[in-house]
């Protein structure tokens, strides 16, 4: 539920800057009681990764606050989150306030603004987001010993979800449906399901093409890509095919490729559609359930032999493809579909953040302080971060 301004906070500070224990948000989480055990556990990460003399210097190494005054990087940080979790925050002055009650202080609105303004403000939330990845995250999910997918080290899913901002903004952040949107933003997602981190998060304007966000080839060897069909391009996929890279990425209706071998689901070929284009043969995908083809696209470095997997009649006036080269005597067109349907959540993902953190709700048209409110220009933790999987 939401809090009041007249509610304590959910911690306070000691006159030294040193972090107390967690009063509320450490006994209940959610509606889940926490044990005495996980309290503690997570009390101790907090101390340790968010203490005052860490966050100061990160607001130095992001050259964001030289000399430490009232709005320490520490104090900023903590009233950051104070205010983002309770879900009123909607204005710069909802945050002053947040500050003010939390550090016992008498802040004005301008120099508090000032603050958020600097161009190092994105800087210092992409460090401070950094960190937190990097201290916090840990293994939560696994494939069963069983599955062929334990073969895989990480399972990444990239997705982007995208909110009006100010008019104002339309120079800086254009939308793509300007007559609705003028100015809009996209937050680009690369999330680890396994231990449900956050790889990169990257702010960019709507109009801006999606697949210029796609990790590279080499940072996807050893797991599984799946993306939506924004991200699909056959250049990009033959890339991770050549670097040993694994993916299910949806494709568009729009694909035509020459399909080179085809089957049925039960195993059997379908000859009258080898040697055709995919777009010749539509009207003849409905009666199967699914089908597994070998399919041909045509790339500026010659032809690119891709796995398909086509589902007809998820929906009456839609066929879905799903491009994959994962191996097909190992991986069967049902887990080939169910692996795809953990896309999903990232979707939940970014839900709790627009509903429970209200990413799009802050009113702003300052678009650092903007930048800074709605995820840094780019997160991403150092190479050393990675969690074991």
């Amino acid at each position: 539920m939401g809090r009041g301004w007249g509610d304590p906070p959910l911690y306070q500070l000691a006159p030294s800057d040193q972090i107390t224990t967690p009063t509320r948000i450490s006994i209940v989480i959610g509606r889940h009681r926490m044990e005495p055990k996980q309290v503690s556990t997570v009390t101790r990460q907090f101390k340790r990764s968010f203490g005052a003399d860490t966050l100061n210097a990160l607001g130095r190494e992001a050259r964001f606050c030289q000399r430490e005054r009232e709005v320490t990087p520490f104090r900023l940080a903590l009233s950051l989150m104070e205010s983002f979790s309770n879900g009123s925050r909607k204005c710069i002055a909802d945050i002053q306030r947040a500050f003010n009650a939390l550090c016992e202080t008498r802040v004005c609105y301008k120099p508090f603004h000032n603050q958020l303004a600097k161009a190092q403000f994105p800087t210092f939330v992409r460090l401070l987001l950094s960190r937190l990845l990097n201290e916090l995250a840990c293994e939560v999910l696994g494939f069963s010993a069983s599955s062929p997918f334990a073969r895989f080290e990480h399972l990444r899913i990239q997705d982007g979800t995208s909110f009006a901002v100010k008019p104002a903004l339309a120079g800086t952040f254009p939308g793509r449906f300007t007559t609705i949107s003028p100015a809009a933003v996209e937050l680009h997602a690369d999330l680890d399901l396994m231990s449900e981190r956050m790889n990169a998060v990257v702010l960019s304007p709507d109009s801006a093409a999606e697949r210029q966000f796609l990790p590279e080839a080499r940072e996807v060897v050893g797991g599984l890509l799946l993306a939506d069909r924004g991200y699909f391009s056959r250049e990009y996929l033959r890339g991770l095919d050549e670097a040993g890279a694994h993916f299910i990425v949806r494709a568009g209706k729009n694909i035509n490729p020459l399909i080179l071998h085809a089957l049925d689901p039960e195993g059997r070929e379908v000859n009258r559609l080898v040697n055709r284009r995919l777009k010749e043969v539509t009207s003849k995908l409905k009666r199967f359930e699914h089908l597994d083809l070998i399919v041909q696209f045509e790339t500026p470095w010659g032809p690119w032999p891709c796995r398909l997997v086509v589902h007809p009649r998820l929906k009456p006036k839609e066929v879905r493809y799903l491009a994959t080269n994962l191996d097909p005597t190992a991986f069967t067109p049902t887990h080939v579909s169910d692996a795809y349907r953990l896309r999903w959540q990232i979707e939940l993902l970014f839900k709790e953040w627009k509903s429970y953190a209200h990413l799009q709700a802050f009113d702003t048209a300052n678009p650092i302080s903007r930048r800074g409110s709605s995820g840094p220009p780019c997160a991403r933790p150092p190479s050393s971060a990675t969690a074991p999987i």
